[in-house]
């Protein structure tokens, strides 16, 4: 019998594990993931081939780590990021949790890393504010791929002392048994296992989005519809990010016009820029869908001729429209982009997305012509302002002019995206907040007692640090109430 199941291990779930193992000593924990071990997780896009879906499991979200894929480097935004947490935690309390999230991480390196984004530099402040665009302070550390293998090792080497860690293990179903939970799990041949557990904790993340919430709805969780957010990445010299990105490594800004919002999002610059990442959802959404993501990084070495590439997403929020597994809410989400190229990632030239005219290079010819090197060569032309209405392309469009000109004045360029026409990629499709809103206590336990669920999965914040918070409030709670006093009926 384990004191608790831990289906994930993503940042909330690991960090649910820390919390039970060092509040209660000698609980049996089982920690389970449907992905790889941290250090077979390779990617193939990363080293300039085809993403073809590694065989059922995307290593970008599956594996011990979860969103801290092993080589890759990562930003660790501390509270009032995810402020939504502190409504469900209270200030204080989302503070400190955050605190201990960071410090969970860092307290494993020599030094720790420099936070950056709390005090905005008055320059990029004043040409920000005088374009009436307000920064939104909070602290960011940027932790380089090195760094990042080196804590996704020692995490898991101290857990797997005390933790029953299973990987390639997939969830089937979880099932209340009136005094605790059946959770049935099945390997890699197809062989099924019954654990039992007093308590549950769901930190599926984004490979489990839908199965998460059907298994959710069986078991008679709350939840709310999301507002999800469809948008493009846009790819660039990172020398246009490299001031902003230093001054506020995770600069969010929103805009409100025609009644809809618009925001950056995943802002990746600085030193060394960043690289776009393919998230492969396999079939969550019937059918296969690759949308994007991005990583800062700091060890990448230059192309011998061209700069390196950095970049950020621009979102436009929509209304609810039903849940992620849905017909109707992926039909809307995307349909046009299964029919223009697969659901797989098209790029086009920022003149072209603005226009709204094809593309006339294919993208070998138009790799070549940019000024910087593509951080991913497995694209294809095509149409990606077609993938959004036009309000979201107009929003969209006035968004990045309004964000490139405080951008560039800082660079030290001449504020004027026209020169960047032919030297800036738009990238589709970028989609965020797919996640339902589970109702939640301050302990991150649903309205279903003894059943817990943190990270995305939860749909209040993402980030590593948001995640771990709530892993650590679960796992108190867990260690405290469930660990100490196992035999409580559940309600």
């Amino acid at each position: 019998m384990h004191d608790v199941v831990i289906v994930g291990s993503g940042p909330g779930g690991l960090a649910t594990a820390l919390a039970v193992r060092d509040r209660a000593p000698g609980a049996r924990i089982a920690l389970i993931e449907a992905g790889h071990a941290h250090r077979r997780r390779p990617c193939p896009v990363d080293n300039g081939r085809t993403c073809k879906g590694c065989g059922g499991m995307c290593n970008v979200i599956s594996g011990f780590g979860g969103c801290m894929h092993y080589g890759d480097g990562v930003k660790l935004s501390l509270y009032p990021s995810g402020r939504r947490l502190g409504e469900l935690l209270g200030e204080d309390r989302a503070q400190a949790l955050s605190e201990r999230a960071f410090a969970a991480l860092t307290d494993r390196l020599g030094d720790r890393p420099v936070l950056r984004g709390q005090e905005i530099p008055g320059r990029m402040e004043v040409s920000f504010g005088r374009r009436g665009m307000q920064i939104r302070p909070y602290p960011v550390a940027t932790i380089g791929e090195g760094t990042l293998s080196s804590i996704i090792d020692d995490l898991y080497e101290d857990l797997a002392a005390d933790v029953d860690v299973l990987v390639d293990h997939d969830v089937v179903e979880v099932t209340g048994t009136g005094t605790g939970w059946t959770v049935v799990v099945r390997d890699r041949r197809g062989r099924t296992t019954d654990l039992d557990a007093w308590s549950v904790v769901l930190a599926t993340g984004r490979r489990g989005l839908t199965s998460t919430q059907d298994l959710m709805e069986r078991n008679g969780v709350r939840m709310h519809e999301p507002a999800p957010s469809v948008g493009v990445r846009f790819e660039m010299r990172s020398s246009l990010l490299r001031e902003v990105g230093l001054g506020h490594p995770d600069l969010k800004v929103s805009r409100t016009g025609d009644g809809r919002k618009t925001k950056s999002f995943c802002f990746c610059g600085g030193g060394n820029g960043g690289r776009i990442k393919y998230t492969n959802y396999q079939t969550a959404f019937g059918l296969p869908i690759i949308t994007l993501d991005g990583h800062e990084t700091l060890d990448r070495a230059p192309a011998a001729d061209r700069e390196l590439a950095g970049n950020f997403g621009l979102m436009c929020q929509l209304p609810p429209a039903g849940q992620a597994r849905d017909s109707s809410f992926q039909e809307h989400l995307f349909a046009k982009y299964r029919q223009i190229s697969d659901g797989h990632p098209v790029v086009e030239t920022l003149r072209s997305f603005v226009a709204r005219t094809p593309e006339s290079r294919q993208w070998p010819e138009l790799a070549a012509a940019i000024p910087f090197e593509p951080s991913v060569r497995d694209l294809r032309t095509g149409p990606v302002h077609e993938l959004l209405t036009e309000e979201q392309h107009s929003a969209i469009v006035t968004g990045f002019r309004e964000l490139m000109e405080p951008i560039m004045d800082v660079a030290g360029e001449e504020p004027d995206i026209t020169r960047l026409l032919d030297e800036v990629l738009v990238l589709g499709l970028e989609v965020e907040f797919l996640w339902n809103r589970v109702e939640l206590s301050e302990h991150a336990e649903t309205n279903v007692r003894g059943l817990y669920v943190v990270g995305d999965a939860a749909g209040y914040a993402q980030g590593i640090i948001q995640a771990m918070m709530l892993g650590f409030a679960a796992g108190e709670h867990i260690a405290v109430d469930r660990v100490a006093a196992p035999a409580v009926a559940l309600a």
